[in-house]
């Protein structure tokens, strides 16, 4: 027997029996047809990513500020008293512990660099104060070997100098417009001309006995410091997208260092004007 469709096929058109079939065919097997024949569409990329903010209250940063600051004002403190009576008493360290001022200054770099890279240990409580200390004591070594060859004013003056230095423009990183303070790149670069000029410096100082080169190397640290200041305020303060919160000691030796290196630059300036 046959079925109705195949006894009307010899009348029908070519395309009239293909859709009486197409229509006779289960509609999973159309579903699968349709799906099949659909083309591929690509995801279309997110015209806006969502950002995701987090703020800082207030309070949790004035907190952070405080203990900054608290340790920052410590550290100060205890290494300029300690310069300034080693600066009485007219006591040569080396002498007495016959290491050279560069051996501590390695050290205190390397751990300082350690310090700053590693965010690991430096988010250990235990490890960074231990390589907190140890750049305190380094650094109180390293100016107990040179402030005998100052008066005992001078390294006063700086000593004085140097925290207003240190609160005029860390006030002004903190507080002024930042289209008037420098920004990451000049920052960078500025650093890295700073660096290999005092590293060429170092190494000439050992072949040239010239107190010229001094009086270059503390100009070249003296322009790093007042530069990279009001950077470093920006970001203890939150002014560059993000705060440090866990970061109290790194800033707190941050603050330290600027406030040495400033009495370092005036002492080079004295020794150029004395032997020049």
């Amino acid at each position: 027997m046959h079925t109705p469709l195949e006894q009307c096929q010899p009348y029908l058109q070519p395309t009239q029996v293909q859709e009486q079939q197409q229509q006779q065919q289960p509609q999973s097997h159309q579903t699968i047809w349709e799906h099949e024949q659909r083309p591929v569409l690509e995801p279309e990329p997110e015209q806006e990513q969502e950002r995701i903010v987090v703020g800082i209250d207030d309070v949790t940063l004035k907190v952070f500020l405080r203990s900054v600051y608290l340790h920052a004002a410590i550290f100060i403190l205890a290494s300029s008293i300690s310069w300034l009576v080693v600066s009485w008493t007219n006591f040569e360290l080396e002498e007495v512990v016959p290491v050279p001022a560069a051996w501590w200054f390695v050290g205190a770099l390397v751990l300082r660099m350690t310090m700053s890279y590693v965010s690991e240990w430096r988010s250990n409580s235990l490890i960074s104060w231990v390589m907190t200390i140890c750049i305190l004591i380094f650094a109180v070594l390293i100016g107990a070997s040179f402030v005998h060859l100052f008066p005992v004013l001078l390294v006063l003056g700086s000593l004085l100098g140097s925290l207003a230095i240190v609160a005029i423009f860390y006030a002004i990183g903190a507080q002024g417009p930042k289209k008037m303070l420098p920004g990451l790149i000049c920052f960078t670069v500025l650093s890295c001309n700073c660096l290999v000029i005092n590293i060429v410096l170092f190494i000439m100082n050992y072949f040239v006995d010239s107190s010229k080169i001094g009086l270059v190397c503390g100009i070249s640290i003296f322009c790093w410091v007042v530069v990279s200041m009001p950077f470093d305020a920006q970001e203890i303060h939150g002014r560059l997208g993000t705060a440090p919160l866990l970061d109290v000691l790194h800033c707190a030796l941050t603050i330290f260092i600027h406030f040495t290196l400033i009495p370092a630059a005036i002492g080079l300036f004295y020794l150029y004007h004395k032997y020049k």
